[in-house]
């Protein structure tokens, strides 16, 4: 089993780019993963494993938004010998134009 690492509220600010006042609000609002009490005392921690999860499901939402609002777009490959007439790499027009003696 992996060792279970825990992190103070300071580390899991630096960690998070959030105040700690911002990670209260959002363990009490339940959008974040709930502190460890150490011991009799008010010492609380946080499970690394799941302050990394969290930002690694932000960088998720972030990548499908992203991924919503911009679409890939229509393969526009150039023509191929094939596309062309007579199996001649040159346009259409190009060998037309080569037909007609020009």
């Amino acid at each position: 089993m992996d060792a279970i690492h825990f992190i103070s509220r300071k580390r899991t600010s630096v960690i998070t780019s959030l105040s700690e006042r911002s990670i209260s609000r959002k363990v009490d609002a339940g959008e974040f993963p709930k502190p460890v009490r150490l011991g009799e005392g008010n010492r609380i921690a946080f499970v690394e494993a799941e302050v990394l999860a969290w930002n690694a499901a932000r960088l998720k939402e972030r990548d499908a938004k992203a991924a919503a609002r911009n679409p890939p777009a229509p393969d526009r490959t150039p023509a191929t010998a094939t596309d062309c007439a007579g199996g001649d790499p040159r346009p259409r027009r190009r060998a037309a134009a080569a037909q007609a003696g020009r």
